[in-house]
């Protein structure tokens, strides 16, 4: 598993589907902790091994802690906003630069938006992955993955069949501030 960890690329790109099936070794890397403590649970420790295993689980678990705790303010600052916006718009969402964050900010927009909106940029439907498909001009989610990616890196243009169509943005410091505001025709995607 560790192997394959380091051996296998993140993204492979089959032919049958728009997008790449993404972050492979990141899956794969909970597998590999996973065996790593079943290895450990064999070896015979001593009282110092035994305190750096605690010392180190506690820092691990802290951190995770204030990592989720800052996601659930996210997510409840978006259940908010959404929740202030016409029901059942489209809505799309401009998160910090494109790493994990990025991808808990979208996936948070998908969730939040569960009976009371559409997040029109979700590349779920674009992808050919899923058992959801886009149709091309529906008025629910882009059906193009190029326009998606366009959305994520902030290079969308509005256009009129687009509308009504609104922005979630980080607004505060850190993770609990989330604004929104609806766009126009002609407007770039990622200017909040």
């Amino acid at each position: 598993n560790a192997t394959a960890v380091f051996l296998i690329p993140n993204q492979i790109m089959f032919s049958q589907f728009e997008r790449q099936f993404g972050y492979i070794t990141t899956r794969l890397s909970l597998e590999a902790a996973l065996l790593i403590c079943a290895l450990l649970a064999a070896v015979q420790l001593t009282n110092s091994d035994k305190t750096i295993l605690v010392v180190t689980a506690a820092l691990f678990f802290g951190i995770s802690y204030h990592s989720e705790l800052q996601l659930n303010h996210l997510e409840n600052s978006m259940d908010r906003e959404i929740h202030s916006l016409p029901a059942m718009q489209r809505v799309i969402a401009q998160g910090p630069a494109q790493s994990l964050r990025w991808l808990c900010f979208q996936h948070d927009l998908d969730r939040a938006c569960i009976r009371r909106c559409f997040s029109y940029a979700n590349y779920e439907p674009s992808s050919g992955q899923f058992r959801i498909h886009a149709l091309p001009d529906n008025r629910i989610v882009l059906s193009d993955n190029r326009d998606v990616d366009a959305v994520r890196t902030g290079q969308y243009i509005v256009g009129a069949p687009d509308l009504p169509m609104y922005l979630i943005y980080l607004c505060g410091s850190g993770y609990d501030g989330v604004c929104s505001r609806s766009l126009g025709a002609g407007e770039i995607s990622g200017k909040p």
